[in-house]
């Protein structure tokens, strides 16, 4: 789970909701071990020994896609214009992307074993 702590669209209280909510789903009980990843916040979850849930929270980051744009192997997408806070204007133009130093995808395939 990829939270921003300024996001005004998905709030950061969408995180314990989710949280809580796929613990109870997982069966995970007791509180989460948290160290950091590249900077930001980071939560695993496990339930006997094996990480079932994690979550990062990015400090100052508003709504949109957690990317680090750069050719590394944890390193891609693109962020044209940044959106450090969800607007209420009609008129803004959002791109859905935020440079946090974390590529949010790379990271979520590689939770799931889906790259190594």
């Amino acid at each position: 789970i990829f939270q921003g702590d300024a996001d005004g669209a998905v709030t950061p209280e969408n995180l314990a909701d989710l949280t809580q909510q796929w613990n109870g789903a997982l069966g995970i009980t007791g509180a989460g071990k948290t160290s950091t990843l590249k900077g930001h916040a980071y939560t695993e979850y496990d339930k006997n020994g094996t990480v079932m849930l994690a979550s990062v929270t990015m400090k100052g980051i508003g709504h949109g896609t957690p990317v680090d744009p750069g050719t590394g192997a944890d390193q891609g997408g693109w962020d044209p214009e940044p959106s450090q806070t969800m607007k209420n204007d009609q008129n803004a133009t959002q791109d859905w992307t935020n440079s946090t130093g974390i590529y949010g995808p790379y990271y979520s395939a590689k939770f799931w074993g889906l790259i190594p």
